[in-house]
């Protein structure tokens, strides 16, 4: 049983912790919802999805 347990948790240890996902910078057109998107004027915003399913980039406020 402790052979068991310590393999375990050697186990955890050894594989760590997941790579975080790549973050980029603010994107020109939409692909998903909730991206960070660049709106005229240098405003940030961020993309939602239209009813008709397109995506597009709105203002955070």
């Amino acid at each position: 049983m402790t052979r068991l347990l310590i393999s375990l948790v050697a186990a955890v240890l050894l594989a760590g912790c997941p790579q975080p996902n790549e973050v980029s910078g603010p994107v020109d057109v939409c692909e998903k919802i909730g991206q960070q998107c660049r709106m005229g004027g240098g405003k940030l915003g961020v993309c939602n999805m239209k009813p008709d399913g397109t995506f597009e980039c709105v203002s955070q406020h």
